[in-house]
């Protein structure tokens, strides 16, 4: 398995994996100006109005991003909790 990248105090960073098996380590992009996380996200299939919000909370050492994905009238949420002082990120289900 790949091991994530650490900053130069020891921190591990965050990495996604391939949408071809979700299981193969691989770098995220950010926007170096407002931080915001790039992704690249398909068209709606015919029939969903699929879209898709994130945001981005910091506190202290504390960083949550929640990612909001509406398609019809349904919304569903997956937050991610990354705590930089102990290295432990959280992230939920989609709910």
């Amino acid at each position: 398995m790949t091991q994530a990248a650490r900053d130069d105090n020891y921190v591990t960073s965050i990495q996604g994996v391939s949408s071809i098996d979700l299981s193969t380590p691989t770098p995220i992009a950010s926007n170096p100006a407002t931080g915001a996380l790039l992704i690249d996200v398909a068209a709606p299939t015919e029939g969903n109005n699929g879209s898709y919000t994130i945001t981005e909370v910091l506190v202290g050492t504390v960083t949550t991003t929640t990612i909001e994905k509406v398609i019809g009238v349904t919304t569903y949420t997956k937050t991610v909790v990354e705590d930089t002082s102990t290295g432990i990120t959280t992230v939920s289900v989609w709910s």
